[in-house]
Formats: structure tokens, C-alpha cells, sequence
């Protein structure tokens, strides 16, 4: 699939694909470097009065009037919350980012596109402003059993490589020029009774973490910023639950519906040995048009009536 105007006349907006760190950077010069603490990793909350104690491992205590639980797929405040573990989805990846100039196999590195292979699929395409590199997410089938505390554990040289030894050649190339050097287990957050708790409330891989295959967690975060956002314009301490309340109201369905939607693709993109190539190509045909609602939507319109937020600073 080419990222142009195909996409654009269809859903009104382009395509983009961004580097991970230039969206941070952008989103730091928005909130001023000013009111960013790095360094702070929470360790667990306790409720005072009113407000919330954050600690943070050898830090001093914070205490908040509101906390915004963004903090991931093993997210603190999830746990108190009220989350339930994490749904491991017997499926890993490999990942990586690589120059356009060390892919000649490939032969069109501007393209969105699926290698689609029995027990394992990669998706590939491009980012930054210029185009100049290609950002790969290769998936496999196990380990049966996720054995590692954290998200991803160390593999040996060429491990990934080895995964996918026997596909297309601008395939092997891009695995072995990204250098691999972890596998990412893949998780999903069982769906949560309340999305808050109190004054924490949780967006994003806290509340409805989901496997990658619609390209949907980063996004579907920011909608949830932008919802929330609106409704903690003219917050007050009488309306606060009910204002939360209100947001998971209006982001629980669709969050739900592409967490869902997104483990049905991980088995769809892992192949059948024995499936026909005419019949697996029509089912890739149709995955634009299947997953259209996905794009369609748009969450500051559905938000047009509401008065826009002010900025929050602390």
C-alpha cells in the first residue's frame, strides 16, 4: 500500500508515519521542558485525603490533585487501579529501524507493506520527514510461555535473522541491517470495570494495551488525550468522577473494538501452510477496506460541542 492521495481522499487526512523520538520531541517543546521530571520511576501511590501520594524510587513524594496514569503496557498506576495481568498473546517480535540506502532488495522502501509467510508476518514502512528510513516489526509465533519479567529479553546474534532465513531476500536484508538485538513479547490489558480510580485515571497502553497489528497504540492514545483533555476543562473536586466517567464512556468501545480487532489480525497474518495463495491474497485485499473504520475516525470532531481544554501546567 502506498502511503498519497488515495489515502487522503478516502480519509480526509494523510498518511504519516514519525519517529518515535521526533514525536517526543515535539510533544516536549509543547509542554515546555520546564514542567518535565525525568529520571522517576513510580513505585507505587497512596491515597491522602482528597489527593494522591506518588513515590518514586529514591525520590521524595509527590502529592497530586489529579495524576494522568500514561505510563505503558506494565503501568503502575493500572495496578492501582485495579488491572488485572497482562494477557501474553504467545506471539513476539523483532523490531527495527534501518537506512534506505542499506535496503537496495527492497523495491519500494516509500511503501506500507506486508510479507506474509506461515507462523510469521512483517510489516515495513517508511518514516521521518525525508523518508529515509524504514521502520520494521517482524512477528513469530512463541515462545509458547513469556518467561521474562519485562517486555523484552536479549537474543542470541542472528537469532532473528535465522526466523526468517528461507523468505525473500530484501526481507532477510532488512532484519539482519537492524541490527536485533531483543524480542519483544506481545501483550494485551484485559478490559478494566473503571478506568479510574479516585483522582488517577489512565490512558493510553495503561488502560487498553493492544497487539500492534493495526498500528493503532499510539494513536488510540492520542485520542484519548484529546478526549480527556476536554473533559478536564472546568474540572472541579464536585465533578471530577463524573467527568472520568464520561471519557471512559466515550473511549471504551472503540479502544475495546481495535484491541479486539487487532488480535483477530495476528492470527490472520500468520498464514496457513495449506491455505490456497489466491484465497490468502484476496483476504489481504480486503483488509483496507475491512479496517477502514478504524481511520475514519476523528476525535476532535466528535468532540466539536464540547469547550476546547485550556492548557494544564503544573
Amino acid at each position: 500500500m502506498r502511503k498519497g492521495g488515495a489515502y487522503r481522499d478516502r480519509f480526509g487526512a494523510p498518511y504519516l508515519g514519525i519517529h518515535r523520538a521526533d514525536l517526543q520531541t515535539t510533544l516536549g517543546r509543547a509542554v515546555g521542558a520546564e514542567h518535565i521530571h525525568l529520571a522517576h520511576r513510580l513505585e507505587r501511590i497512596e491515597t491522602v485525603g482528597e489527593r494522591v501520594a506518588l513515590h518514586f524510587v529514591g525520590r521524595d513524594p509527590v502529592e497530586a490533585d489529579i495524576v494522568v496514569g500514561a505510563d505503558g503496557v506494565r503501568s503502575i498506576t493500572r495496578q492501582w487501579v485495579g488491572g488485572q495481568p497482562l494477557r501474553y498473546s504467545g506471539t513476539s517480535a523483532f523490531r527495527g529501524i534501518v537506512p534506505v540506502e542499506r535496503l537496495d532488495a527492497l523495491p519500494d522502501p516509500q511503501a506500507i507493506q506486508f510479507w506474509i509467510g506461515q507462523d510469521a508476518h512483517l510489516l515495513h514502512y517508511a518514516i521521518g520527514s525525508d523518508g529515509g528510513h524504514v521502520n520494521f516489526f517482524a512477528v513469530v509465533e512463541g515462545p509458547t510461555a513469556w518467561s521474562g519479567s519485562g517486555g523484552t529479553v536479549p537474543i542470541k546474534p542472528g537469532e532473528a535473522v535465522a526466523a526468517f532465513a528461507d523468505w525473500h531476500p530484501a526481507v532477510r536484508q532488512m532484519v539482519a541491517a537492524g541490527d536485533v538485538e531483543r524480542r519483544w513479547g506481545l501483550f494485551v490489558a484485559p478490559p478494566l470495570r473503571h478506568w479510574h480510580r479516585g483522582p488517577v485515571v489512565l490512558i493510553g497502553d495503561a488502560v487498553h494495551a493492544m497487539l500492534p497489528h493495526h498500528g493503532q497504540g499510539a494513536n488510540t492514545t492520542i485520542e484519548d488525550a484529546i478526549t480527556l483533555a476536554t473533559m478536564l476543562d472546568g474540572l472541579t473536586s464536585s465533578n471530577r468522577d463524573a467527568r472520568f466517567a464520561a471519557y471512559q464512556k466515550e473511549r471504551a468501545l472503540r479502544t475495546r473494538l481495535i484491541q479486539r480487532s487487532s488480535w483477530d489480525a495476528n492470527r490472520a497474518l500468520h498464514t496457513d501452510a495449506g491455505l490456497p495463495d489466491a484465497t490468502r491474497h484476496r483476504a489481504m485485499h480486503r483488509f483496507p477496506e475491512r479496517y477502514g473504520w478504524i481511520h475514519k475516525f476523528d476525535a476532535s470532531a466528535r468532540l466539536s460541542g464540547v469547550p476546547a481544554s485550556r492548557a494544564m501546567r503544573y
